[in-house]
Parts: structure tokens; C-alpha cells; sequence
């Protein structure tokens, strides 16, 4: 699966058992259905490395990205 923000190839990342899609150049964290309730709901969001803030914060400026599973458009979610 191909990151939908900078279009390098997407990884799987185990947390706390919850398997999420994050990017391997960018860190762009992909959820499906109900992973981040799930990872929230473990304490476990704050263990995703999510890379370098400043490399993070320049593909944080593409508000309109397309599901690379399906092609639809996305919600973008922050995870606080």
C-alpha cells in the first residue's frame, strides 16, 4: 500500500498487538476502522514512533488526501 501523502510504501507496525499501516519515509500513521479507539484506548498511541516532526509537519500541510486502500476521500484525525 503506497502512502497517500508522499507516495512511498506503507508499513505494518504492531502496537500493543493492534496492527497500523504507518509510512516508511514520511511516518504518516494510516488507521482503519477503529484502530485508533483501540490504541487509545490501550495507552498505546503514544508509543507509535511517528519519525521526524519536522519531515511529519510538511506532509501535515495536505488536508485532502484519498484512502490508499479504496481511493475514497479521507478524515483527517489528530491523535491527542
Amino acid at each position: 500500500m503506497l502512502c497517500p501523502k508522499c507516495v512511498h510504501e506503507m508499513e505494518t507496525v504492531s502496537v500493543e498487538g493492534i496492527e497500523i499501516d504507518r509510512c516508511a519515509h514520511c511516518f504518516g500513521i494510516w488507521f482503519d476502522r477503529l484502530e485508533k479507539e483501540d490504541l487509545l484506548k490501550l495507552k498505546g498511541a503514544e508509543s507509535v514512533d511517528v519519525g521526524d516532526e519536522f519531515v511529519g509537519a510538511r506532509y501535515d500541510q495536505i488536508q485532502q488526501i484519498d484512502c490508499p486502500k479504496c481511493g475514497t476521500p479521507a478524515l483527517h484525525v489528530n491523535v491527542q
